[in-house]
């Protein structure tokens, strides 16, 4: 699938043949891993949600959204907004913006609250 281009890996996601290739990939990629945190005594869940609290401080919604900014970008972004809403004095406060949500797909389609 790295290889193909967007339309091609949607096309394979949308057909029979395709969405098999799929779950058997996944399949083995999470046995793999299953059987890598066993191994190493780590438990996936705890991990998981370790890693998206992570990713929602360095990856705010509000400022990641559609941005593929790295984090450390990000926040100087966010102090430059800061400086331009103080400046504008029209702006809403920083307290009144969005709060951080923990994004697991770029467009939104699923996200923890």
């Amino acid at each position: 699938m790295l290889w193909k281009s967007d339309s091609q890996t949607l096309e394979l996601v949308h057909s029979e043949k395709g969405n098999k290739r799929f779950e058997e990939e996944i399949a083995d990629v999470l046995i793999y891993v299953l059987l890598l945190a066993h191994e190493v005594g780590i438990d996936p869940s705890d991990a998981i949600r370790r890693k998206l609290t992570q990713n929602a401080a360095r990856y705010p919604v509000a400022l990641a959204r559609g941005n593929a900014t790295k984090y450390s970008e990000l926040r100087e972004e966010q102090v430059s907004s800061r400086q331009a809403e103080n400046e504008d004095e029209e702006a809403p406060a920083a307290g009144a913006r969005a709060q951080s949500q923990i994004a697991l797909f770029p467009n939104g389609a699923s996200h923890i609250v």
